[in-house]
């Protein structure tokens, strides 16, 4: 695997996950259901490959819901699709300060 290959140039690894807003419950959209699934595997792998996990969904998705609650914009581009992945400026930067945390946190 790519992390055991990491691993063995002592290389540290970090695995994150994709920040995703969803417009549809999971049982109403193949690709809400991907997302959920895809974010399950990443944090398995992270786990069994001992692997620094960073939950970029998890993080955006409490930002998001707050500024929701709030009246302010959204993270994300404003888009028909049932998922959507692209953020915008302010939402890059999150997702930045997302991974900045854990690598200090993580004595990366």
């Amino acid at each position: 695997s790519i992390v055991a290959l990491a691993k063995n140039d002592s290389a540290g690894v970090v695995i994150g996950t994709q920040a995703v807003l969803k417009r549809k419950d999971p049982t109403q959209s193949d690709e809400v259901l991907a997302f959920n699934q895809m974010t399950s595997a990443l944090r398995k792998v992270s786990t069994d490959r001992g692997a620094l996990f960073v939950d970029v969904q998890g993080g955006v998705a409490a930002i998001e819901a707050r500024r929701s609650e709030a009246g302010e914009s959204s993270l994300f581009i404003q888009s028909p699709d049932v998922v959507e992945v692209h953020l915008t400026d302010e939402g890059a930067d999150l997702v930045a300060r997302l991974f900045a945390e854990a690598l200090l946190n993580g004595g990366f």
